[in-house]
């Protein structure tokens, strides 16, 4: 930091005082600083998948499933280090219905999230957010969707047996 030696008169002395330009400048590299480490640490909310229903039907009968436990799992992968997980289940018409997702994190974290992913999936990292929604009537008969937003999204589960869609 430079200073500068300015003569006052009647004091008869050189008093040191601070240069303006490099003051200003110094202060708006604070400033500057400050706002950067606040978009750093401050939680902003993500949405992972939008709202979602889906009729569930049993490809075998084609008739509708009520009252069956669907689940949820969703994450924006890379971004979180943990999937979440819900549970819903169909009404009368074989109707379930879920939220839209999100979630809430510093810039940083996320930054530090992406990084250990990376370390620990390497090339079989998943990336983005996605869904996986899934009827489960046992290990011989169950349905599923994968959900990416931006893709489209079929309006029914459809159960199967031994089947993987």
């Amino acid at each position: 930091m430079a200073q500068i030696m300015k003569y006052f008169p009647g004091s008869e002395q050189y008093i040191e005082v601070e240069d303006s330009g490099r003051k200003r400048k110094r202060t708006i590299r604070t400033i500057v600083s400050l706002c950067v480490a606040a978009a750093l640490i401050f939680p902003f909310e993500t949405d992972v998948v939008p709202a979602l229903q889906f009729e569930v039907v049993h490809d075998a009968t084609d008739s509708i499933m009520t009252n069956m436990v669907v689940s949820e799992r969703w994450a924006s992968y890379g971004d979180e280090l943990s999937e979440h997980v819900d549970e819903g289940h169909t009404d009368q018409r074989g109707v379930v219905n879920f939220p839209q997702r999100s979630y809430r994190s510093p810039l940083a974290l996320r930054g530090i999230e992406r990084l250990i992913n990376v370390i620990n999936y390497g090339g079989n990292a998943r990336w983005g957010s996605q869904a996986f929604v899934t009827a489960y009537v046992n290990d011989a008969e169950w349905g599923f969707v994968h959900v990416v937003p931006g893709q489209p999204v079929p309006p029914q589960i459809v159960v199967r047996r031994g089947s993987k869609e």
